[in-house]
């Protein structure tokens, strides 16, 4: 071996063309091993895909087709039919695509089969065409058609296979048949199409049959377009939020009502008109713009009615001025024509502003408690319903109008498992540790605001947990450092009863109540980090929510002075001062920001079926 070796060291071209030699072979070799036996295989594989359906269609004739029909069969068909094993990608233990892989078999004119085979492990896929063609509607893939109308198919414009190139249009076939024009509701119109390969192509067309939503309050109320009673079936969910449909306008627009008492603010000093007081900054800053695409469906420039009351009988049905925003406040006109047989649904247990006013120093809200109406100071602390007027000419798409399936405009969609919590909408419900919030907003880095409905408490024991301020010098205020007080117990103590996982540690501002400015000049008195925090009086959701309501009395966040702080009569949604004196203990709403990575795990974000967070 030796002489050979120094032979063709000799001869370098010999000894070159010998290494050559075995430098191909190992390259064979290898290309072999890592690539040719991977196809070897996988060619295999196809032969014994097409076998088995072959096999399945001798034990089961009654399934194939007739002449110039096609029918297809799936591996995963063929897994549960058990006529053949697991395939797997080659050289690996992953399987082929069951799904995605099929042998179709067509009966020619002359009652011939002919067979065509598309099996897909990973990167191998078997060479043939298995692309359906493209099929172009007329319109839109969503339409709206009113209710009892004729359905008048759009149709198809075009059909484009990469293969066959344009193909007929009137090869598709359509069916429309699940449409009822009686009903509101979605339904699906399909459109299917094969090419010269019988690869099929389905698109579906969403048909919402719907209602003008004027019509229906017209239709549902007397001459006067205003609902009545103790409890129509007015509901509405609208962004995320449940409303009471009101009545029509004069021009088809919608008035509805939040259904929640959504915020705790003062009207403002005393001696300030409605355009430049705290209310109107409030419902047009804060809250519209916590409204989803609110610009397609809300009446910008609505009037809203600036009207004075009759003292003694509490009568209003003449307005003297008004005043323009995109949200108001219901007037003492509207309450008593929702009135019937002395009952009306805006009889809630939290009380709220209406706009009407007895003078400059009293402005009218609704009281449940007094059994109708009620004067207060335009400085105190009292719930805000927030308005709108929808415009004319929208649609119902869903619902029957009662609390338990609201009507629905279409103008949202559900979240899906998996979807982020923070892609969702402001005021829809979240389930998270066992307790129920509400989407409060979002931070700068797209953590979740969530304000709970109810109060923080031993869960395993349906109690909630109480405290007071003690009477010392400037613990009046919410400090999250100073041992003993509520802020200290909340996030050192009381924290230990909610899964603080997905809680962001977050910044929080401490305001200090002005009755003579509007809530947006209020002292920033102190800022904190922390976990757990308690709304503000002007913060979304801090009132009280009629579905969730209890006789619980709670604290919250802002203070009036270094003796008095503010906490909410949950019984009748007022808010009142405490001083430091009284020992007075009180539950928690608790506020805090949940991470940006959250996800929703399943529901709809509903009151009745809130999105539950993983």
């Amino acid at each position: 071996m030796k002489k050979i070796i120094l032979k063709l060291r000799k001869n370098k071209k010999a000894f070159f063309a010998v290494v050559v030699g075995l430098a191909l072979i190992l390259v064979g070799w290898l290309s072999w091993v890592f690539f040719f036996s991977r196809y070897y295989i996988f060619h295999n594989q196809e032969k014994d895909f097409l076998d088995a359906a072959k096999r399945y269609y001798e034990f089961n004739e009654m399934y194939l087709p007739k002449k110039g029909e096609t029918r297809e069969i799936t591996l995963q068909n063929l897994y549960d039919s058990e006529h053949i094993n697991t395939l797997y990608i080659p050289k690996t233990r992953k399987t082929c695509d069951s799904e995605q892989s099929w042998v179709r078999v067509y009966q020619n004119e002359d009652g011939e089969y002919q067979y065509a085979t598309y099996l897909k492990c990973g990167r191998f896929q078997s060479h043939i065409d298995h692309d359906g063609p493209e099929i172009t509607l007329n319109g839109d893939i969503d339409i709206i058609i009113p209710l009892g109308s004729e359905y008048q198919e759009l149709g198809v414009s075009k059909v484009y296979d990469k293969k066959d190139g344009d193909l007929d249009a009137s090869l598709v076939t359509i069916d429309s048949s699940s449409v009822d024009i009686t009903k509101i509701g979605t339904y699906p119109v399909t459109y299917t199409v094969r090419d010269h390969s019988f690869n099929k192509t389905v698109v579906t067309r969403n048909v919402t049959v719907a209602q003008n939503l004027t019509d229906i309050v017209r239709n549902n109320t007397d001459d006067s377009n205003y609902y009545r009673g103790l409890n129509p079936n007015n509901y509405l969910l609208f962004s995320g939020m449940l409303f009471r449909i009101v009545n029509v306008n004069e021009d088809g627009s919608v008035k509805i009502v939040s259904y929640d008492n959504i915020s705790n603010i003062p009207y403002g000093p005393l001696e300030t008109d409605y355009d430049k007081s705290n209310i109107p900054v409030w419902l047009n800053k804060a809250f519209y713009n916590s409204l989803n695409n609110p610009d397609q469906y809300v009446v910008q420039d609505s009037k809203w009615c600036l009207d004075y009351a009759d003292f003694e009988n509490y009568v209003s049905d003449t307005c003297t001025t008004t005043t323009t925003n995109k949200v108001g406040l219901l007037t003492l006109s509207d309450w008593n024509k929702s009135m019937e047989n002395g009952a009306t649904y805006l009889n809630t247990v939290g009380e709220y502003w209406l706009l009407t006013r007895q003078n400059a120093h009293y402005v009218y809200i609704h009281s449940m408690m007094s059994g109708g109406i009620d004067e207060v100071k335009s400085t105190s602390l009292n719930g805000a319903k927030p308005a709108l007027n929808l415009k004319s000419g929208l649609y119902i798409t869903s619902g029957n109008g009662t609390s338990g399936n609201p009507y629905r405009l279409g103008d949202y969609s559900y979240g899906k498992t998996h979807d982020l919590v923070n892609s969702r909408l402001v005021g829809e419900y979240i389930n998270y540790s066992g307790m129920i919030f509400r989407i409060g907003g979002f931070d700068e880095d797209h953590n979740t605001k969530l304000v709970s409905v109810l109060y923080l408490g031993n869960l395993s024991t349906q109690k909630y947990f109480y405290s007071s301020y003690q009477n010392e010098d400037n613990i009046m205020k919410f400090n999250p450092k100073q041992e003993g007080n509520i802020g200290y117990q909340l996030n050192n103590e009381y924290i230990d009863f909610i899964d603080d996982s997905l809680i962001v540690n977050h910044d929080y501002s401490l305001y200090q109540y002005d009755e003579n400015v509007d809530y947006t000049h209020y002292k920033v008195d102190s800022t904190f980090k922390s976990k757990l925090s308690i709304p503000s009086s002007f913060e979304l959701f801090s009132g009280v929510n009629e579905s969730y309501n209890s006789q619980v009395n709670y604290w919250l966040l802002d203070y009036v002075d270094e003796q008095n702080a503010f906490m909410i009569n949950s019984s009748n949604g007022r808010t009142f001062n405490i001083g430091k004196g009284f020992y007075d203990s009180n539950a928690f709403k608790i506020v805090f920001y949940l991470k940006n990575t959250a996800k929703i795990s399943s529901g709809n974000g509903t009151s009745v079926d809130p999105y539950y967070v993983k």
